[in-house]
This record gives structure tokens, C-alpha cells and sequence, in this order.
């Protein structure tokens, strides 16, 4: 990506922010808040109850329910299924010493895994569940940002490429890298903390919703 674009574009991203325009993304910071007041699980056994109460929001279920769309669903029969394997899950997934690509496979892996054997042990109740709906890694992203906002982003995967183009990235193709992606919001990350209208919009945005000021936050624009 070009710097100087980068550098205009977070520029006029803060000021928009500034002037009251929501990117659609804030209702975020309450799932994360949940998350972190929630996680970890006191057990295996307590792991679908905490996964149910980290994934909550007054908000929205956008993130996680729409239109053949219902991760957290799938996740929370998988978890009870099988607490065992879904905590293995979820000690890969947040793995940071591994590469991003490298943890959001390893996940999807683990829960295809238990989704099959959950066929297997019980097919009629699993007759209306034909997948986890994990695999495009938007779920995945998800628990990664509540997990660890600061370092962490929310991932969409069109959302993504776009940007790229509009930065006049090289070598974008048709599928996003979430090894790049990771990369990239590291860069995005290193910018935005820097840019003072950014840091005093989104405090001032967190600290009106959840009354305690956002120190680090997730970069999700």
C-alpha cells in the first residue's frame, strides 16, 4: 500500500469519525467488553455458558447471525458437543507466537472435526445443522478482536480488498490473505495511534457507551 494514501486516508477517515459519521462497526466495543469481563471459561464444562455470555450484545447480532449465517449458534451446540476439542480450538486460535492464516485454519479444522463426529453421535439433531460457518474466517476475526483488541481486527474479506485497491496495494487478487491482512493491520495500527483526532473520537465514543475510556482500541474501520 502507498504510505501517502494511507497517510490521507486515516486522515480523512478521523475527521469523518470526529464529525459523527459511524462506520456501522461500534456496537464492536460492547461485544468486546462482554468478552473481556467473560473469558476465559472457569472450566471445559463452562465453556459454551461463556462463549454464549462473551458473544452478547444489546445492539446488534449482525455479527454473528444473518442470512444462512449463524456461527455462534453452531459454535455453542459444538462446544457443549464436545468442550474438549472446542477449548483445544480456541488455544490454537489465540495462539499469537503462530501466523494468523496458520490459526484461523487450524480453528476451522477443529470445529469441521467436531462437526462431523456431532453427525455422527447425533443425526437427527444435527439434521438442520450443515455447517459451522466459520470457514470465511469473519467468526474467527471476531473472537480474535475481543480477545485481544489491540492487536487484533475484525476481518471482511471484501471489505479488506477494497481497501487495498484504494491504497493502490500490489498484487491483489481475488482472495483475501489473512496473513496479509495481519500484516496490514499492523501498518493501519501503527498510523492511526499516532493520529490524536482518532485517539479522542474513539475514547470519546467508548467512554459514552461503556462510561471507562477506550486505552487501546481495535482498529475496525
Amino acid at each position: 500500500m502507498q504510505l501517502d494514501l494511507l497517510r490521507q486516508s486515516i486522515t480523512a477517515f478521523a475527521r469523518a469519525l470526529d464529525s459523527g459519521w459511524s462506520s456501522g462497526l461500534e456496537p464492536l466495543y460492547e461485544t468486546i467488553t462482554h468478552w473481556q469481563a467473560h473469558w476465559p471459561p472457569p472450566d471445559q464444562d463452562g465453556l459454551s455458558p461463556t462463549l454464549d455470555a462473551c458473544l452478547s450484545n444489546g445492539q446488534t447480532r449482525a455479527f454473528w447471525q444473518g442470512h444462512a449465517y449463524f456461527p455462534k449458534e453452531g459454535l455453542l451446540t459444538l462446544a457443549t458437543f464436545s468442550p474438549s476439542m472446542l477449548t483445544l480450538a480456541f488455544g490454537r486460535l489465540f495462539n499469537e507466537s503462530e501466523d494468523l492464516a496458520a490459526r484461523y485454519s487450524g480453528f476451522v479444522f477443529y470445529l469441521d472435526e467436531v462437526l462431523e463426529e456431532y453427525r455422527r453421535h447425533q443425526p437427527v439433531r444435527s439434521r438442520g445443522m450443515i455447517a459451522h460457518h466459520h470457514d470465511d474466517y469473519r467468526a474467527p476475526s471476531l473472537y480474535c478482536a475481543c480477545r485481544y483488541p489491540a492487536t487484533h481486527a475484525y476481518f471482511e474479506a471484501e471489505v479488506y480488498l477494497t481497501a487495498l485497491r484504494a491504497l493502490r496495494a500490489p498484487n491483489v487478487g481475488s482472495v483475501a490473505d489473512a496473513s496479509r491482512f495481519a500484516k496490514s493491520v499492523k501498518v493501519v495500527w501503527t498510523f492511526l495511534q499516532k493520529d490524536e483526532t482518532f485517539v479522542k473520537t474513539q475514547n470519546e465514543r467508548f467512554a459514552a457507551t461503556h462510561k471507562n475510556p477506550l486505552h487501546k482500541a481495535a482498529y475496525t474501520g
